[in-house]
């Protein structure tokens, strides 16, 4: 047992642990323990403080914090083998990331985490990382007060390979409590965040195999939230504007959703069980218009559209197979369409334009087709 520079390692003087700190009361531990692991450390500043641990063989650790300091803290910690982890904070003010792969005594093998923090100000990132070949991807380049976490899990899955990236890439100091949160549970599952604003919340939870998720957020106090449960369904949500709120809940397999919204508030829900079933909410542009869709059964198709719209309602729920399903509000103040169809191969198409209206259709059985268009 020897320290160097400051740092701790334990096992085989095979381990690589160079460490630079520059500035009063920085702090860097280093433990290593097995064969050809690999910790880089960097600091300059005050009061940062780096953690490394790597237990296992051939894991490569970096950290990297430099700028005013104060309470920067950056910790790693690697259980297994093959591990990639990488921290870079450049400026400071109470900045805090994690990264942990494996968790003793349960390994985890050749996954891979990156985390970026540029700006200042009470940020935190955090990802953690069970089972086998995942990949992960933080970055907040400027900002006061984010907040990102990613939660990896495959293990007991044959491949892992679950890949999440995270992104708040406001401009200071404008952009101020912006919050993203990941969740894979299985393998093979996609998430992504993208958020560029002020109070945005981004929410992803996917469990099952082979899910896709992204979510696109730019402006102010909006919320986006994707929940997926079972295999090789994708959802899209884009919002611009301000207290902008969408939801899409997944329960099967290979369904579609996807979500735009402009101005604001808008709110769009999507809620899809059962396999191959498409459900679209697009323009919802202007402001207080609702948009539901609910399918039930499979391979049923819904798709709404708002545009330049005030204060207007699309309900669509479908409960079967091979339902078809059109809703459009255009230049509308007012309108309300309610759509419901249960039963097989059914279609239906509304169009809504001017002050008022309201349209209500069901259809049950198979077969049936209904046309409703509103004007003045």
């Amino acid at each position: 047992m020897r320290k160097v520079a400051g740092m701790l390692f334990l096992g085989l003087a095979l381990g690589l642990a160079p460490v630079m700190a520059f500035g009063a009361a920085n702090e860097s531990t280093v433990t290593q323990t097995g064969d050809l692991n690999s910790a880089i450390v960097s600091q300059t500043g005050t009061e940062n403080k780096a953690f490394i641990t790597e237990v296992g063989d051939e894991n490569s650790a970096t950290q990297t914090q430099s700028g005013t300091g104060v309470t920067n803290t950056a910790t790693i910690s690697q259980f297994g083998d093959g591990n990639t982890a990488e921290q870079n904070q450049i400026n400071g003010n109470l900045n805090d990331a994690k990264i942990f792969q494996g968790i003793d005594p349960i390994s985890g093998n050749l996954n891979s985490a990156l985390q970026t923090q540029d700006g200042g100000e009470k940020n935190s990132a955090k990802i953690t990382q069970y089972g086998d070949a995942n990949k992960a991807e933080q970055k907040q380049v400027n900002g006061l007060m984010n907040s990102v976490e990613i939660l990896q899990d495959s293990r007991g899955t044959a491949d892992g390979l679950n890949d999440a990236y995270q992104e708040q890439d406001e401009t200071y100091p404008g952009a101020t409590l912006n919050s993203a949160y990941i969740e894979q549970v299985g393998e093979k599952n996609v998430a992504k965040q993208y958020q560029d604003g002020k109070s945005n919340i981004g929410n992803i939870f996917q469990t099952g195999n082979g899910n896709s998720a992204t979510q696109d957020q730019y402006g102010e106090q909006n919320q986006a939230t994707i929940t997926q449960t079972g295999d090789n369904n994708s959802a899209t949500q884009h919002q611009a504007g301000v207290q902008n709120v969408d939801t899409i809940t997944q329960n099967g397999w290979n369904n579609i959703a996807q979500q735009d919204q402009l101005g604001g508030p808008n709110y769009g829900v999507i809620t899809q069980t059962g396999g191959f079933n498409e459900a679209y909410q697009l323009h919802q542009n202007g402001m207080d218009n609702h948009a539901t869709i609910t399918q039930t059964g499979g391979a049923n198709y819904a798709k709404q559209n708002q545009d330049c719209a005030v204060s207007t309602e699309a309900v669509i729920t479908q409960d079967g197979t091979f339902n078809v399903a059109y809703q459009t509000q255009f230049e509308a103040v007012g309108t309300h369409a309610f759509l419901t169809q249960s039963g097989c191969c059914n279609e239906s198409h509304q169009y809504q334009s001017g002050m008022a209206h309201t349209s209500i259709v069901t259809q049950t059985g198979a077969n049936n087709y209904a046309n409703v268009v509103q004007n003045n």
